[in-house]
C-alpha cells in the first residue's frame, strides 16, 4: 500500500507539473483578469452523447455568469454518431451550436481559423475531454490565441497513464460533470447549485409516446445493450435474461439504441416476446430521452443512454466497464446503481478489450438483478 501511495503521488506530481505549465502559458497569452461584461462567448466541447450531456451543468453555469452574452458552443461531428446539435437543439441557454468536421479542418486549418477569427470572441472557454493529452491542449491554446480571443481558460490534462494501477487503488477521480464544473471554479466562474436540464419539445414528447404501445403506468424497464466502444458492452445474453426476469414479474421491456443496434434489438425482441418493444434506430435523441423518462428504471452499458437517463431523472443500473479509472463516468443523480469489478488489467483505457472483456464478464446476472429488485417492487 505504501508503494502504491508513493506511485500515485508521483503520478499526481507529474500531472500537476503538466497543468501548472499550461496555466503559465495561459497567463502569458492572456495576462488580464477574466472579463465580466462581455457580449460574445465561445465554449469548446467536443464528443457525442455522454461528453455533451456531462457538460450541461457547466454550460448552464457559464450562461448564469454571462446572461446577456451571445454564447456559441463549438463542437465536432463524428461519422454515424449524434453531435451536440442533435443533443442540445432544444435548449434556450445557447445562442448557437457550431459543428465542425475535424477532417475538413485538417485539410484546411487556415480557412477554419479565418472563420473563427471573424466572430471576434471576447471569452473562450474550453471544456476538454478527459483523455485530451498535453500536446493537444497546447495546440488548442495556441490556436485560441491565434484566432484573437481576448481571454481564454480551461486548458487542462485530466489524467496521466503513469502508474495506472496505483492511481486506481489510491485516488478518487471525480465524475466528468464535476470535473468540468471544477475547471470553472478554478477561474472563479460562479457555480451555484449546479443543475442538469434536458428540455424535450412537445412534438418529440408526442412522437415518443405514440411509438410506445404499452401503458406508460406499467412497470417499464428500459434496456440499452449497445455502446460506442466494445470494451464497455456487457454480454447481450445477460441483458436478455434480465429482461425475462423483469417480464416474469409482470413488467414490460423497451429496447433502446441507435441504428447500429437495430438488428440485435430485433433478435432480443424476438427472444423476449410480446412484452417487449424494439425502439432501436426508431427515435431521435430527444425522443429516446422522453421514453427513458417514462421508464421505472434503465439497465444500460456505459454509453449515451446512461447519461440520458441521468439527464431526465430516471435511475439506471450500470454494469460498468473497468477500462476507465473508477467512477470517472458516473451519470448524473443519486439513485443510480453502478456495478464494477476491478481486475488485474484495469484501468486499460482500451476501446477494444484484448482480454475478452473480463471485467464485464465478472458481473453476473444476479449482481445486476439484485440491484433491480427494489425498483421492481416499487408501487406494486
Amino acid at each position: 500500500m505504501k508503494m502504491d501511495s508513493f506511485k500515485a503521488f508521483l503520478a499526481q506530481m507529474w500531472l500537476g507539473l503538466l497543468n501548472n505549465s499550461l496555466r503559465l502559458f495561459e497567463k502569458i497569452l492572456w495576462p488580464r483578469s477574466r472579463p465580466v461584461d462581455v457580449k460574445n462567448v465561445c465554449i469548446h466541447r467536443v464528443g457525442s452523447i455522454g461528453d455533451i450531456v456531462c457538460a450541461i451543468p457547466a454550460l448552464k453555469a457559464i450562461r448564469a455568469n454571462y446572461p446577456n452574452a451571445r454564447i456559441t458552443l463549438l463542437s465536432s461531428t463524428t461519422t454515424n454518431m449524434p453531435n451536440a446539435k442533435d443533443i442540445l437543439s432544444n435548449v434556450d441557454w445557447l445562442d448557437e451550436i457550431w459543428i465542425y468536421d475535424q477532417d475538413d479542418i485538417n485539410r484546411d486549418i487556415w480557412d477554419f481559423s479565418s472563420d473563427v477569427r471573424k466572430r471576434k470572441y471576447e471569452i473562450w472557454i474550453t471544456l476538454p475531454q478527459r483523455l485530451a493529452n498535453y500536446r493537444r491542449q497546447l495546440r488548442n491554446m495556441i490556436f485560441t490565441w491565434l484566432i484573437g480571443a481576448n481571454w481564454a481558460c480551461g486548458f487542462q490534462v485530466a489524467i496521466t497513464g503513469m502508474f495506472k494501477k496505483a492511481q486506481e487503488r489510491i485516488k478518487i477521480f471525480p465524475p466528468e460533470h464535476d470535473r468540468l464544473l471544477e475547471i470553472l471554479r478554478e477561474k472563479r466562474i460562479l457555480v451555484n447549485n449546479p443543475e442538469m436540464e434536458y428540455p424535450i419539445s412537445e412534438c418529440d414528447i408526442n412522437v415518443a409516446l405514440g411509438l410506445i404501445n404499452f401503458n406508460i403506468n406499467n412497470k417499464l424497464l428500459g434496456m440499452a445493450f449497445g455502446g460506442k466502444q466494445s470494451a464497455c458492452v456487457w454480454p447481450i445474453e445477460r441483458f436478455v435474461e434480465i429482461g425475462r426476469k423483469w417480464i416474469s414479474a409482470g413488467g414490460q421491456v423497451i429496447l433502446l439504441g441507435g441504428r447500429k443496434e437495430l438488428g440485435a434489438g430485433n433478435m432480443v425482441n424476438s427472444m423476449l416476446g410480446s412484452s417487449s418493444i424494439n425502439m432501436c434506430g426508431r427515435t431521435s435523441i430527444h425522443q429516446t430521452g422522453e421514453i427513458i423518462r417514462h421508464c421505472r428504471i434503465v439497465i444500460t452499458n456505459d454509453s449515451g443512454p446512461m447519461h440520458l437517463s441521468g439527464a431526465v431523472g430516471t435511475p439506471c443500473i450500470v454494469p460498468m466497464t473497468a477500462h476507465n479509472y473508477k467512477w470517472e463516468w458516473l451519470p448524473w443523480g443519486d439513485l443510480n446503481r453502478i456495478i464494477r469489478k476491478s481486475v488485474k488489467c484495469s484501468p486499460c483505457h482500451l476501446s477494444v478489450c484484448n482480454k475478452d472483456n473480463i471485467c464485464l464478464k465478472e458481473i453476473s446476472i444476479e449482481d445486476v438483478f439484485n440491484e433491480i429488485k427494489p425498483f421492481l417492487l416499487e408501487g406494486v
